[in-house]
C-alpha cells in the first residue's frame, strides 16, 4: 500500500508562499497525495535539475528578486513524511538553513519557526519572487490545479508564465 504523503504546499500553501507578501488565500488545507503522484515526481525532479539557477538568484539577487523559499521533506522517526516550506534561508560552510514556514500536519518533530539544517537531498521544490511574481514553485504549478478554483485563480495570478 502506499503511504500518504501530506505536502503542505500550505494552500495555506501559497498563504505561506506568499512570503513577504500581505495577501494571503483563503485554504489552509494540506493536499494530500500518495506516493508515486507522476505529477509531482515530476514537479520534484525539474525542481530539482533546476536548483542550481535557484541558488544562483539566492547568491547574486538583482532588484525585484526576493522571498527565496525551498520546501524540504522532513521525515518523522514514525515514517510520518510531508513536505514544508523553509524561509530565511542562510547558506554557512556549505550548509543550508532555514525555518519552517508551515504547521506541520503529521510529523511532530518541527514546528512553524524552528530552525533547521536542510540537507540538499531533502529540496524538493523552490521558489523565489521576481517584481511580485512567483518563479519556482514547481509543485505549487501542479497542486493548484486541486484546489477549490477561488484559492486556484488566486494562486495562479501570482506565478510567472514559466518557473525560470
Amino acid at each position: 500500500m502506499k503511504k500518504r504523503v501530506a505536502l503542505i504546499l500550505c494552500l495555506c500553501l501559497i498563504g505561506t508562499l506568499l512570503v513577504g507578501c500581505n495577501k494571503r488565500t483563503s485554504s489552509n488545507t494540506p493536499i494530500k497525495i500518495t506516493t508515486g503522484d507522476k505529477e509531482v515526481d515530476d514537479a520534484i525532479s525539474k525542481a530539482r535539475e533546476s536548483l542550481d539557477h535557484f541558488w544562483s538568484v539566492y547568491n547574486s539577487p538583482k532588484e525585484g528578486e526576493a522571498n527565496f523559499s525551498l520546501k524540504v521533506k522532513v521525515q518523522d522517526s514514525n515514517g510520518n513524511v510531508e513536505h514544508l516550506w523553509a524561509i530565511d534561508l542562510k547558506k554557512d560552510n556549505g550548509k543550508i538553513f532555514g525555518t519552517i514556514d508551515n504547521d506541520p500536519k503529521q510529523v511532530k518533530t518541527v514546528t512553524r519557526g524552528q530552525k533547521i539544517e536542510i540537507a540538499e537531498k531533502d529540496i524538493v521544490d523552490w521558489m523565489y519572487r521576481k517584481n511580485g511574481k512567483i518563479y519556482g514553485g514547481y509543485t505549487i504549478r501542479v497542486l493548484v490545479n486541486r484546489i477549490p478554483k477561488a484559492d486556484a485563480d488566486a494562486i495562479k495570478s501570482q506565478l510567472s508564465d514559466k518557473p525560470y
